[in-house]
């Protein structure tokens, strides 16, 4: 391998995470906390970035100064570095030093849901024993909502055992290890919260919520499918068009069936009944699946002109990975 082939590695990954304006997470030195912004340039000494997203609204500016560690993900592919904050401002955003490589970030391999409205976990501890509200639940880990009290629950603390019900005489019981505390928003809780991974789960507890956590999987994407198109941040289509040239608009409203984009003066292609052979669909900076479409209506609306195109014969396996991104 050539000396600068990490460095254009680098640079191309840069440069796509600020074309595409997908999101970068910024995790503090301690990787106690983590914050979202996105990427708005990349020069010769360094990055610029967005300033923090609103939600976290009690940081203090200070505490980002120094070495971070960044996350974001491009074509697919999760990556992370660690980089120096140079300066942090509310209204000038970050500027960053230029990482030297970056190194691929391995993801969970369980699809999380949103836990059910009230549900509770016993955090267990010695003779304490804490009830916290549950935010979310995968196949090997849970996030939940932390007090003000809960300083103990720091990554790589060890918790002798969580406790939450799966149904009417159905309990799953685990110990497990606390991964992340963040100050982010998901897509259904913008709290501070713990996410803990589970440690020693027999094959039979396994299965159980697995099984739970699919039937739920399943439920959601059912009502979500007949939601109306609505906007999904970083949802982008890359168009084939007339002499091999791939045009990428911003999805203003994306549904179980259809997405909506806006239309400039080169698309003359996009009429009501025209076919699009190639349509790649990106949320976040990762593809989601590549397919035809076809234009259903074209429309003026009050802040420009708009196509309405309709995805043609998505596989159950196409749909299913677009409702879940759609959730996520």
């Amino acid at each position: 391998m050539s000396g600068n082939q990490p460095t254009l590695e680098r640079d191309r990954l840069l440069r796509a995470a600020a074309d595409l304006g997908v999101a970068i997470q910024i995790y503090l030195e301690d990787a106690r906390e983590s914050f979202v912004t996105t990427l708005r340039d990349v020069d010769d000494d360094g990055l610029d970035l967005e300033p923090v997203r609103p939600i976290h609204g009690n940081l203090v500016l200070e505490r980002l100064l120094g070495v971070v560690r960044i996350e974001f993900t491009v074509a697919g592919l999760p990556v992370s570095a660690q980089v120096r904050v140079l300066s942090a401002s509310s209204t000038e955003g970050l500027r960053l030093s230029l990482p030297s490589r970056f190194l691929r970030v391995q993801r969970r391999r369980f699809f999380r849901v949103r836990a059910p409205e009230g549900m509770e976990v016993l955090v267990h501890q010695g003779d304490d024993v804490r009830a916290r509200a549950m935010v979310d639940v995968s196949g090997n880990g849970a996030a939940f909502r932390a007090h003000a009290g809960d300083v103990d629950l720091v990554p790589g603390a060890p918790l002798e055992m969580v406790q939450f019900a799966l149904g009417p005489g159905r309990t799953f019981i685990a110990a497990a290890t606390v991964r992340q505390r963040t100050s982010r928003s998901s897509a259904w809780s913008a709290d501070r919260l713990v996410g803990v991974e589970f440690e020693g789960v027999s094959p039979r507890d396994q299965e159980r919520l697995i099984a739970w956590v699919t039937e739920r999987e399943r439920a959601g994407l059912k009502e979500r499918a007949r939601e109306p198109a609505r906007p999904v941040d970083g949802a982008i289509l890359l168009l084939d068009g007339p002499g091999n040239r791939t045009r990428m608009r911003a999805v203003t409203a994306l549904g179980a069936r259809t997405a909506r984009l806006p239309v400039y003066g080169e698309d003359d292609d996009l009429v009501a009944g025209a076919r699009v052979e190639s349509v790649e669909l990106r949320i976040a900076g990762k593809p989601v699946f590549r397919v035809a479409m076809t234009v259903e209506r074209v429309e003026e609306l009050d802040h420009g002109t708009f196509a309405t195109l309709g995805f043609d014969g998505l596989s159950a396996d196409e749909r299913l990975r677009l409702m879940r991104a759609i959730s996520s």
